[in-house]
């Protein structure tokens, strides 16, 4: 679990590429392509990397969080492959919040279409944008690292949740912490440093609430968390951008 930022890592890497792309595309052969496609494209290749795994994780607890019935009950309404009304408003709020955010990113470095050549010169590379696209996924999953930290424990013995969650050093999630610190830095200044390290502390109380209602954490809880993470650190980047 330790190693799971670097899954971030490599997701923003690929998503900071075909920004770079767009901009290269725009800049040295005028290419058109709205910002809103590519907002689309990069969201969408964020959660089919990932099977959609953390999307049906944030459904789950969304319903199982809604129901406001007792951890037992709530636990067997997260095992539940259905999706009612709460987690079904959770994933769209969560993709739209995504999108937009990508899209004011990007936004912020060009115009809302890359239509006139050169309106990026060479020179004027959108380093924030493509650091904060990085960021994102990254800081995501060291906030479900969070809940994968010692002092927490799973509410099922035998389900995934059981093989991660209480597993990992304090000290571990601390380095990744500051290494996210770091780049957010690098990437926006004092303003994307504080955002990257509230995105990652709200993980705490967070952890702390699904582990009171369902009496222990679940699987589903880290993919609820990487999927809320991420809507919440790109919206505040485009806004600190």
């Amino acid at each position: 679990m330790l190693a799971i930022p670097l899954v971030g890592l490599f997701n923003g890497l690929v998503e900071g590429r075909v920004f770079t792309l767009t901009w290269l595309l725009q800049v040295n052969f005028g290419y058109t392509l709205d910002l809103w496609v590519v907002a689309f494209g990069i969201v969408a290749m964020w959660e089919f990397g990932t099977r959609l795994m953390h999307i049906d994780g944030l459904s789950d607890v969304a319903d199982a969080l809604g129901s406001y019935a007792p951890p037992p009950k709530a636990r067997a309404i997260l095992a539940d492959t259905n999706s009612g009304p709460m987690g079904v408003a959770a994933i769209v709020f969560s993709v739209a919040a995504q999108i937009i955010g990508v899209h004011a990113m990007m936004q912020r470095a060009g115009s809302t279409h890359l239509s006139d050549a050169g309106h990026f010169p060479a020179s004027h590379f959108p380093t924030s944008a493509v650091i904060g696209l990085i960021l994102v996924p990254t800081v995501a999953r060291i906030s479900a690292l969070i809940l994968c930290t010692e002092g927490y424990r799973a509410a099922n013995p035998t389900g995934f949740g059981a093989l991660v969650i209480g597993t990992v050093p304090k000290s571990g999630t601390t380095a990744w912490t500051i290494a996210a610190a770091i780049a957010a830095f690098f990437g926006g200044g004092v303003l994307w440093t504080l955002v990257a390290l509230a995105v990652i502390a709200l993980a705490i109380p967070w952890a702390r609430h699904c582990s009171r209602r369902f009496d222990g954490l679940a699987g589903d809880c880290l993919g609820a968390t990487i999927e809320i993470a991420s809507a919440a650190a790109i919206v505040l980047f485009s806004l600190t951008a």
